[in-house]
This record gives C-alpha cells, sequence and structure tokens, in this order.
C-alpha cells in the first residue's frame, strides 16, 4: 500500500538544509529534522519510530519488488 503524504519534504531537500551540499553524508541531518518538527520528547520519540518503520517497510517492498 502506498500513501500519498500532502506537504512532505524530500530526503535530498532535508539534507541539504540541515548538511548544505555534503549533507547526506552526514549522520544527523534526518536527525536534526525530526528534532526541529517534533520539540517535545514524546513526539519526537514517535516520528522517530514512525521514521524508522517507514524506512524499514521501504526496503522490504523494494527488495520484494525487485525480486519479480
Amino acid at each position: 500500500m502506498i500513501e500519498i503524504v500532502n506537504n512532505s519534504e524530500t530526503t535530498a531537500k532535508i539534507h541539504s538544509k540541515y548538511g548544505g551540499v555534503l549533507g547526506a553524508f552526514r549522520n544527523n541531518t534526518i536527525w536534526q529534522y525530526l528534532k526541529e518538527k517534533n520539540m517535545d520528547p514524546h513526539s519526537f520519540e514517535i516520528a522517530t519510530d514512525n521514521f524508522l518503520r517507514s524506512c524499514a517497510g521501504y526496503c522490504v517492498a523494494t527488495y520484494i519488488l525487485g525480486e519479480f
């Protein structure tokens, strides 16, 4: 299942905003973005968990689709 998220930002835009030209090679660009958008610790924890789960789902889906 694919969900469309309106008003979302691409990872390329996040990496360039928080890490400059080499932002994709830094370890903390996504973390900084999530921290800025989720100020209180509980919402940051939820956002981090959601991001990790969506990355895992993306990896599994692309692996399965690549097999066919």
